[in-house]
């Protein structure tokens, strides 16, 4: 058992996911506790470990980097991901792992701790060590209202967090260089059987509010069903996707997977746009390192009025039609 704790990095070309880089600040401070190196392991085809990527990786806090490149690792698929990782992870067995809890990571951890036969703790909201240098995932039960600590069972401790629940640190130096090693793992041929022909970039309007960077949500403010029409059509204009607040889905306007809150999803685009919504304290819960907001609403004492960079006393059912045309000029 290596002295290792290991950071699985998500990325699509340039661009890191962003609970990559919370866990890389994770592993630094378990690190300190277990006396553990923190590892970031990067996938992706020849030449994509470009020195920027290195540095960002180091700012956050990685000490040593393994990649493994492929021509077949430009897209994720689930099976080569497994495999490289399940062979990497049986030949250096690190004292843990961490994966974002993302519909990739969420996919790929099962199915290596099946693998090397260890257990598996998914979408913590937090990581602490015990007396016996083992570690405890948090997780939130009943809707948030109560809290479970867990352990995985196995040498190898796995577990998917979800993401913009940890925050962002800076941990490293981005002077510092550090050991890059190659994982050098021959695929099977079994891996090579399916083969990705095209990338489709998903709808913004419809794609997980998790990963959106701009959302245009909705609330109680709306009044009638039909109104609904002015966020979805705000959401095309802006390239954004559509969310909504606790009493948009208990009005049947969205589905729970849109809903903001804390017992919904925590989202961090880079623009949120709020219509309608009050703000009460367990909407805003959902609102992490969210870089602008801007709130349109009657009431100029809304709470969500506090938390908005810029706020807007409208109606909605007038100013967002404007607000459309003029997007469309």
């Amino acid at each position: 058992m290596s002295s290792e704790i290991w950071v699985v990095i998500e990325q699509l070309g340039d661009k890191i996911e962003t609970v990559s880089l919370e866990l890389l600040g994770e592993a630094v401070r378990l690190g300190k506790t277990l006396k553990a190196t923190a590892c970031a392991v990067a996938l992706g085809p020849p030449g994509f470990l470009t020195p920027k990527i290195v540095q960002e990786f180091i700012k956050y806090g990685a000490q040593k980097i393994y990649i493994a490149e492929d021509d077949c690792l430009e897209h994720y698929h689930s099976e080569i991901f497994t495999e490289i990782l399940t062979r990497a992870v049986t030949e250096k067995k690190p004292l843990a792992i961490l994966i974002g809890a993302t519909p990739n990571g969420n996919d790929f951890a099962p199915r290596v701790a099946t693998r090397i036969k260890t257990g598996l703790v998914s979408n913590c909201t937090d990581i602490k060590t015990n007396r016996e240098g083992r570690l405890e995932f948090i997780k939130q039960i009943f809707n948030g209202k109560a809290q479970a600590v867990c352990a995985a069972a196995g040498e190898v401790q796995i577990t998917t967090v979800k993401p913009d629940i940890i925050g962002l640190e800076q941990a490293g130096s981005s002077q510092v260089n550090v050991e890059i090693e190659s994982l050098d793992i021959e695929l099977t041929p079994l891996c090579r059987q399916v083969e990705t022909i095209e990338f489709t970039k998903g709808d913004p309007t419809t794609i997980d509010i998790a990963e959106a960077d701009i959302i245009v949500a909705g609330g109680k403010g709306l009044g009638e069903k039909d109104n609904w029409g002015l966020v979805e059509d705000l959401a095309a204009a802006v390239g954004g996707s559509v969310a909504g607040s606790r009493m948009a889905m208990d009005l049947g306007y969205i589905e729970r997977e849109r809903l903001v809150g804390q017992t919904g999803k925590t989202v961090s685009p880079k623009l949120y746009i709020a219509l309608g919504i009050s703000g009460a304290s367990q909407h805003v819960m959902g609102l992490k390192n969210v870089e602008k907001v801007i709130a349109v609403n009657k009431d100029k004492k809304a709470p969500v009025m506090q938390k908005a960079d810029l706020g807007i006393v409208a109606d909605v059912h007038e100013f967002v039609p404007l607000l459309i045309d003029k997007l469309k000029d």
